[in-house]
């Protein structure tokens, strides 16, 4: 019962611009955490959650899984950084368990 409600949800999407480039990010499932949990280094674990969450506006997800690496090697330093401050945004726990008490 509960599977079926959270497939409904919508993911929640932040737009991030950076020198005028815009970029969106989506929320993560677990899945995704699960995918990474693993890599050794928290900056590459890091980068690649941020790949797997690029998407469109409305939350479609768009890059390939593959080209993760050759996205890493051309995004600038400062690029990076602020598309990471606002994935940890985007995904922290402490955020969504402070959202939950207060609902």
């Amino acid at each position: 019962m509960y599977l079926e409600k959270f497939k409904e949800f919508k993911y929640k999407v932040e737009k991030v611009e950076v020198d005028g480039v815009v970029f969106y990010l989506r929320e993560i499932t677990g899945d995704y955490f699960m995918k990474f949990k693993d890599e050794k280094d928290n900056f590459m674990q890091t980068c690649r959650m941020i790949h797997a969450s690029l998407c469109d506006e409305n939350g479609m997800l768009t890059e390939n899984p593959a080209d993760v690496n050759e996205f890493i090697k051309v995004v600038p330093n400062k690029t990076m950084i602020a598309l990471a401050e606002e994935f940890a945004k985007l995904n922290s726990f402490e955020k969504k368990e402070t959202e939950l008490k207060n609902s």
